[in-house]
């Protein structure tokens, strides 16, 4: 069967982590190397064989509408507004009539990026067919998925507090579901997680977990990720992101960018459509939005630069 499956991508949320960023722009718009970070995640999708998607909206909802409209990524999408946050349950079940005649389908944080073959994991799940099945990794800072022996999730979070774990990992923000999983989640607003808790406790169902092991991941859900994801691709060369050109030097430049004679560059750098930079200024390891101008003589260093802002990365 591959990876035909339909998928939803959670991108609804204020992205609160990422201010001052998210108050100009809504989380899957925020640029990676020239392109919005739902670009790169609706690319991937694309090149592992999805051909449908869902994607739920609120913060800055007209920004990202009018960016699905205007892109063409080979999927059909639908978009899910909430006028007020569901919730990771809640901006689920808002698809029930997009899902009704799935068996199965795929959840896909709205804010990560990774190597982990989505094929390759569909095809587990699909070997599994439990209600849930969550992709997993060693993640230290974010270890808090505990597994059974048998390889089912008996805790999340250190809630229940089971006796018989034998390893805690961490969620990778990808994740499968049975169909049957839509009668379980009330109408409205609502988390996840006490679902999922709910489904431990009570044993009827399981919840499997495959382990990626091997895969570079980063979550882009805070400013200082945000900015180290371009040094992991700009300088660490880890291949987070697709079908977009990596400079070899670590400086992404957008083509229609003015660069002054003598501007000075250190570190890596990731420059926005429409920029200018004035003689004598420099950049070190800094992020530059579209449509910036740096001045004559000033020097941006450890920072992420919008025509409103500076925020620094430290």
């Amino acid at each position: 069967m591959g990876t035909v499956m339909k998928t939803i991508i959670l991108a609804a949320g204020y992205g609160t982590r990422l201010s001052p960023l998210s108050d100009y722009l809504p989380k899957p718009l925020i640029p990676i190397l020239g392109r919005p970070l739902l670009w790169h995640i609706l690319r991937k999708l694309r090149g592992c064989g999805i051909t449908e998607a869902g994607v739920n909206i609120h913060h800055h909802a007209d920004q990202v509408r009018q960016f699905l409209q205007d892109e063409d990524f080979g999927i059909n999408i639908t978009v899910s507004y909430e006028s007020d946050i569901l919730g990771v349950a809640g901006g689920i079940g808002a698809f029930r009539e997009f899902l009704k005649h799935e068996e199965f389908f795929m959840i896909h944080n709205g804010d990560i990026l990774s190597t982990i073959p989505i094929d390759q994991m569909a095809a587990a799940y699909q070997k599994k067919r439990s209600l849930i099945t969550m992709v997993l990794h060693d993640y230290p800072p974010y270890n808090n998925v505990s597994l059974a022996a048998d390889g089912t999730i008996c805790d999340i979070r250190d809630t229940l507090k089971p006796l018989s774990w034998v390893k805690k990992l961490a969620y990778t923000g990808l994740a499968f579901m049975d169909a049957g999983m839509l009668p379980l989640i009330p109408e409205g607003p609502g988390d996840l997680i006490p679902l999922c808790l709910e489904i431990i406790r009570k044993g009827a169902h399981r919840i499997d977990a495959i382990i990626a092991d091997g895969y570079e991941w980063r979550d882009v859900g805070t400013v200082k990720s945000y900015f180290e994801v371009h040094r992991d691709i700009l300088c660490r060369k880890k291949p987070l992101i697709a079908e977009v050109v990596i400079p070899p030097d670590g400086i992404y430049i957008e083509e229609d960018t003015l660069v002054a004679d003598g501007v000075q560059f250190k570190g890596f750098a990731s420059v926005g459509k429409r920029c200018i930079l004035r003689k004598k200024s420099s950049l070190e390891n800094a992020i530059l939005w579209d449509d910036v101008i740096i001045e004559e003589g000033v020097n941006i260093k450890n920072s992420i630069v919008g025509r409103a802002f500076q925020a620094n990365a430290e």
